[in-house]
């Protein structure tokens, strides 16, 4: 048991050094990462159009377009289909990611490769690394034996744990259910960010006063950074970007080009948008890792090693601080998740600020929001945005009459679902 405590910490310490490498030579390990990606790859189909098989880093940047995923769909597909020329990369490809489809609503297929999978697979290691370092979780989460022990306990039926499970499930009232089934629970997982964030008051219901850990920063289309403070609140929540997972980018989110700074809040967190200097074309100036400024928001634009070159993530950020050389982002929200009635444009941020003003009215009603959508209705004159709220009782699965109104919103009851207007 002993040596077994000394291999653990010895790994840990390990995996902190790592860390600390990482964050401290994060802009030359930039470099590094973009020129291994051109060395690899400029002489393939997608790059030696703009490069002409060269891996010059400043060609890179003058001649590459930033692109969506649109845009590099057809060569994906090629793949897909069969293709085993240098389309996008020259290793090759072991499996596709295929994406949960919550950006933009229709799901992507991401390349990956077996160099790719075997870096993507040293977050979870830090993050493991992290989460230890809180004391908060026991170290028996970590035994080796873990599997065969569980097959040993789950050898057949349990009639006691079913009666006991099914008492527990009989309560009128899920709060605090998760700690019910599984006392020793010591915290929950959960991506707690932008859209999801408004499965918070949900995830806080069920789980009564269990910790809510957003671990780590990272896509289907790469890894980007890991929480070095899993125990903040989610509002909180800031990632530290791990400069070898790929190459980024920032472009400096702006306002039709024009130096100004637009300030909003959500959840008691303040944002600073603010537009930087374009080029004599009039497009964006994108900045590296090594350049981003303590404040500003950006939007994320990834080089991979799977034949993503200057791809657009499309989730804004603020930079809120730097471990060692590595900046820290607090995420924003989603870049073109808006609704739009006429000139009228309404972003993700304002839609869940919306929706947090409309938890300030249920919560002394008893009620906890689930879910919502929303759309822009144009069937009368002037418009409006409509959000639909799926809302459960605290204590109960009955839900009252609410007809209530306060500072121009209107809640109207109609059975689980309730109309929002805004």
């Amino acid at each position: 048991m002993a040596s077994q405590m000394m291999e653990t910490k010895e790994l840990h310490e390990n995996y902190m050094k790592i860390l600390e490498d990482l964050t401290t030579s994060a802009h030359q390990i930039q470099e590094q990462v973009l020129g291994e990606i051109l060395m690899r790859n400029a002489g393939t189909e997608y790059l030696r159009g703009f490069l002409n098989g060269q891996a010059n880093k400043q060609l890179f940047k003058r001649n590459v377009p930033i692109v969506t995923y649109e845009d590099i769909k057809p060569y994906i597909e090629r793949i897909a289909k069969g293709e085993t020329s240098d389309i996008l990369l020259t290793d090759p490809i072991t499996q596709f990611i295929q994406s949960t489809g919550t950006s933009g609503g229709q799901p992507k297929l991401i390349p990956l490769t077996a160099e790719s999978f075997e870096r993507r697979m040293i977050e979870p290691s830090l993050v493991d690394l992290v989460m230890k370092k809180t004391d908060y979780l026991s170290n028996w989460i970590t035994d080796p034996g873990c599997k065969n022990a569980m097959s040993s306990i789950l050898t057949g039926p349990n009639p006691e744990l079913a009666d006991s499970i099914e008492h527990i499930c009989y309560n009128k009232s899920w709060e605090g259910i998760i700690k019910k089934l599984w006392p020793k629970t010591k915290c929950i997982s959960s991506i707690i960010t932008g859209s999801m964030s408004q499965y918070i008051s949900l995830l806080e219901f069920y789980g009564g006063r269990i910790p809510l850990v957003s671990p780590s920063y990272a896509s289907s289309e790469a890894t980007f950074g890991i929480n070095l403070k899993p125990l903040c609140k989610p509002s909180d929540a800031s990632y530290t970007f791990l400069p070898n997972m790929a190459y980024f980018e920032f472009l400096p989110v702006n306002n039709n080009t024009k130096e100004k700074a637009i300030e909003f809040k959500f959840d008691g967190a303040s944002a600073k948008v603010s537009s930087e200097l374009t080029n004599e074309d009039g497009n964006v100036i994108p900045v590296d890792l090594a350049d981003v400024k303590l404040g500003q928001c950006y939007e994320v634009v990834v080089t991979t090693l799977t034949g993503l070159y200057r791809y657009r993530n499309e989730d804004v950020l603020k930079v809120t601080g730097f471990h060692n050389n590595s900046p820290q982002f607090q995420f924003v929200e989603r870049q073109n998740v808006i609704l739009s009635i006429d000139l009228d444009k309404t972003s993700e941020v304002e839609l869940l600020k919306a929706i947090t003003n409309a938890k300030h009215i249920l919560n002394p009603l008893g009620l906890v929001l689930t879910t919502y959508s929303s759309y822009s209705d144009t069937s009368s004159t002037p418009g409006r945005y409509v959000k639909f709220l799926e809302l459960k009782m605290k204590a109960s699965d009955n839900l009252p009459k609410l007809d209530s109104q306060d500072n121009g919103t209107t809640l109207l009851y109609s059975g689980r679902i309730l109309r929002f207007y805004i």
